[in-house]
């Protein structure tokens, strides 16, 4: 099925926020977490907890943004295929991070979404 022949697309998932950091301070974060580049790095709690606050203290070189595949896919047909009516699902908490979820999923040049 081609994109082109779709009237309305439907996308159910999971809702991610994506923190961008920008190379000089993502160096120092990378080698304190013992995280490295290119790969999945998974970390505890207590060291997402940790790296929270880090973030929040950082002035500049910092972006967080709404992100996920199914999110990111119902963006990219929204600005490519203005005619594609679209329905996205997915919950988000109530704290910083799905507020900017949601915000920047409502933002992201879906004016036919419906959410």
């Amino acid at each position: 099925m081609k994109l082109s022949h779709v009237d309305h697309l439907l996308c159910i998932g999971m809702p991610v926020a994506d923190v961008l950091i920008g190379k000089a301070q993502a160096g120092d974060l990378m080698q304190r977490y013992g995280m490295k580049p290119a790969v999945r790095n998974m970390l505890s709690l207590a060291q997402i907890a940790e790296i929270e606050v880090e973030i929040a203290a950082m002035q500049d070189g910092v972006d967080i943004v709404a992100g996920g595949s199914l999110a990111n896919t119902a963006s990219a047909v929204a600005r490519l295929c203005p005619d594609v009516a679209l329905t996205f699902c997915a919950a988000s908490a109530k704290d910083m991070y799905g507020e900017i979820f949601s915000d920047a999923i409502l933002d992201a040049d879906m004016d036919n979404a419906r959410c």
